[in-house]
């Protein structure tokens, strides 16, 4: 860790003994500290200096305590692609049961059968919103960077979404199972759906572990989610890899809707490198 690291550290433990900061007050002011201190470096200041007078000209922790205790901070909206996409996706979900309840009144479908479609594909779905969204992150960063709030309200969101897809998944593999043991005689045939099911539930738990801990940043969760949209694009279509489908020849096609995902999240690493960058 850098000295002026350590020197912002000790910063935010002080504000963290302060009554009347909550840790979001104190993500923003440290935001605002930061923009300071790489205003006095630019200007040639030692580090050890642009913290201490960035620090004297935010105010002492007592007084900023007081500051956020008498007028709390206005709500920052959360970012409107985040409601366009959420919105959409409850939408078409609305939609794909609604099919579904109408396919089982119709006698077409059984009930069994209709709840397990029903949950592997909002489940898988989500995977998707969650990359449509990092997809979205990266175009916005192009521009200008998300507020604070606004980044951690979009990693709060996709840890929403990611609980809600490993729920609803978890469920159609369960279900699918119960399917398989009464129409083929056999709960698991370690088949490449099935597998692929396992997978995308593994990592569904994997990334509501790893919200939870918030292990890293929120840079890295988001981008996580194009992750999540590759083992999804595996689990529903990689069959055709092994041509064992109908939809076999179009197994090119799946790879370079791989290789785009990977393309989109290097994009994002080298965004999230050069942001770091700023900080240091």
């Amino acid at each position: 860790m850098s000295e002026l690291e350590r020197s912002l550290e000790q910063w935010r433990r002080t504000l963290a003994g302060s009554p009347g900061l909550t840790a979001d007050a104190i993500a923003e002011l440290e935001s605002h500290l930061r923009e300071e201190v790489q205003r006095l470096l630019e200007t040639g200041v030692e580090p050890e200096r642009a913290v201490a007078l960035a620090v004297e000209k935010l105010g002492t922790p007592q007084a900023l305590a007081r500051e956020f205790t008498k007028v709390a901070p206005e709500p920052i909206a959360p970012w409107w692609p985040m409601r366009v996409v959420v919105g959409a996706a409850a939408l078409l979900a609305l939609l794909l049961v609604a099919l579904l309840i109408a396919r089982c009144l119709n006698g077409s479908m059984e009930v069994l059968l209709a709840v397990h479609v029903g949950a592997v594909t909002i489940g898988y779905s989500l995977s998707f919103v969650a990359a449509v969204l990092a997809l979205c992150y990266i175009v916005q960063r192009t521009v200008r960077d998300l507020l604070p709030e606004q980044t951690r309200g979009l990693a709060r969101g996709l840890y929403i979404l990611t609980w809600i897809a490993a729920a609803t998944t978890g469920v159609g593999v369960l279900l699918g199972a119960v399917w398989a043991q009464e129409h083929l005689g056999r709960w698991w045939g370690w088949d490449a759906k099935e597998t692929g099911g396992a997978i995308v539930l593994g990592w569904d738990v994997l990334m509501v572990l790893f919200l939870r801990r918030r292990a890293g940043k929120e840079e890295d969760a988001i981008l996580l989610g194009l992750v999540g949209s590759v083992f999804v694009c595996l689990a529903w279509f990689g069959a055709a890899l092994f041509g064992t489908h109908s939809y076999g020849e179009h197994g090119f096609l799946l790879g370079m809707v791989i290789l785009a995902h990977g393309a989109i999240y290097l994009v994002g690493r080298a965004q999230t490198r050069r942001l770091w960058g700023r900080r240091a």
